[in-house]
Formats: C-alpha cells, sequence, structure tokens
C-alpha cells in the first residue's frame, strides 16, 4: 500500500496548505482525489511521489518511509504522470521507451521494446509512433504518456489532473484506460481530478480534500449531494443512470 499518514506542508512562511493529511492508495482500486482550486491536491501528489517532503507525518511505500527507499527503486515502484508535461522532439516510441528505463541494465533489450509495441497497440498509438511528441493532439499527447506510464510496469500509478484540456471522448479514455490497468492488473492508482462525475464513472474510491484536511474518503457512498455542497458550496442533486450516480446542479 502506499499511504500517507498525517502529513502536513506549506510553502515558506504561507499557513499550512496540508495538516494531518492522511490517504491510502490500495492495489486494485483507483482513487479520485477532489476538492476546490488550491486546497492542495497536487501537493498532496507531490508529496506521494517524494517530489516534496513532508514537513510532518510520514508517506509509506509498502510499510517502508517512501524517503529512506533510493530513487532507482522508487522508480519501480510509482510511475507518474504529471499535469505539466509538454511536448519535444521525442518520437512517441522513444518518449514511451523511456519508461522503461528503470528496468534497464544499459541499452534496452528485447523485452523493453516488446512492452512498447504492446503499449502501442493497446492504446491505439501505433499509427502515430514515428511522430514527434510536439505534433501531437492534447488527447494524443496524454495517451502517449499514459503508455510511457503503463511500460514502467509499477504496482502505483499516480496521476495529477490526467484529464486537463482534453475533449469529453479523450477525458474517458484516459480514465478508463486507468480504470482497466487497476482491475485487471492489480495496480493501485490515483488521480487529481476536478470534475466529481467522471470521478464517479471511472473511480472506485474518493478523498474529498478542504482546508488543509481529507474532509471525507470511502467508497461511492461518501459521494452525497450534502458533502459536494460542503466541499465545492454548489447544490446538487444525486441520480442514478445506468447503475453510475451522477451529480445535477440545481
Amino acid at each position: 500500500m502506499l499511504e500517507a499518514k498525517g502529513v502536513a506542508f506549506s510553502y515558506q512562511s504561507s499557513r499550512p496548505l496540508l495538516r494531518d493529511v492522511s490517504l491510502a492508495v490500495a492495489p486494485g482500486t483507483f482513487t479520485a482525489i477532489l476538492g476546490p482550486n488550491g486546497c492542495g491536491k497536487s501537493t498532496l501528489m507531490s508529496l506521494l511521489t517524494a517530489a516534496r517532503s513532508p514537513q510532518a507525518g510520514c508517506v509509506l511505500l509498502d510499510g517502508a518511509p517512501l524517503a529512506d527507499i533510493p530513487r532507482s527503486e522508487r522508480a519501480r515502484k510509482i510511475a507518474f504522470v504529471s499535469q505539466h508535461s509538454h511536448g519535444n522532439r521525442l518520437s512517441v516510441f522513444d518518449a514511451i521507451l523511456l519508461g522503461r528505463r528503470p528496468w534497464m541494465d544499459g541499452a534496452p533489450d528485447e523485452e523493453d521494446l516488446a512492452a512498447c509495441e504492446d503499449a502501442l497497440v493497446h492504446l491505439g498509438l501505433e499509427p502515430l509512433a514515428l511522430r514527434h511528441l510536439d505534433e501531437l493532439s492534447g488527447g494524443e499527447y496524454q495517451t502517449a504518456m499514459l503508455a510511457r506510464a503503463f511500460v514502467q510496469d509499477t504496482p502505483y500509478l499516480l496521476l495529477d489532473e490526467p484529464t486537463n484540456n482534453l475533449d469529453m471522448a479523450h477525458q474517458h479514455r484516459v480514465l478508463s484506460l486507468v480504470r482497466e490497468r487497476a482491475r485487471t492488473s492489480g495496480v493501485g492508482a490515483a488521480a487529481v481530478l476536478h470534475d466529481v462525475n467522471l470521478a464517479l464513472r471511472h473511480c472506485d474510491r474518493f478523498a474529498f480534500l478542504k482546508d488543509g484536511v481529507v474532509d471525507v474518503a470511502g467508497g461511492v457512498d461518501v459521494v452525497t449531494a450534502d458533502e459536494v455542497r460542503r466541499i465545492y458550496g454548489v447544490r446538487v442533486d444525486i441520480i442514478e443512470h445506468d447503475g453510475v450516480k451522477v451529480t445535477v446542479p440545481v
């Protein structure tokens, strides 16, 4: 399990952004991290990836302090898709191949190349394999970054606002691929999301952040009209359509 336990963090002398936050990412689950702008969702993600260190509390990876685990070993455990990735002149194939670096001993071998080819096929990127990243649409680019994370072959997959600037079709495609990965491969996945309905469609665990703490966390039963109003200040009805909860502003 990847677990934050009582973590706190603030930027310089500002008020604490996170205080006593606990959150677990369990194998085989897909957790949505939700909350208003500026509540610390992306900062929490940076603590879970060891990009930042908590000023109180700790992050544990399978029971061991994440800060004590060598970077090379962490790269074999946690794959991360950032919200601020930028395209460059790498080909799609080469960009995906970078995901295999934690497992390489020198040049890529047949297993590394086969993993990339499988990802290209599975994610429908074959026609784009030789295109450069900076030539892709937003949805194509995000799918390529997801493929790179998939070939990293880690037990945990973290994504920071993976659906930003994507159209509806690509939003659902990206999250459905992550959901499939969690269900079929037992990966523990978590994503920072803004759209509660997207989260309800694709995730099975939910954590709402507000005022520096986890207001509530759990299964779909924690997503209530009262909770949405408390977190976002918006009145909604929650209905069920085709077996899935949907929030409707009122």
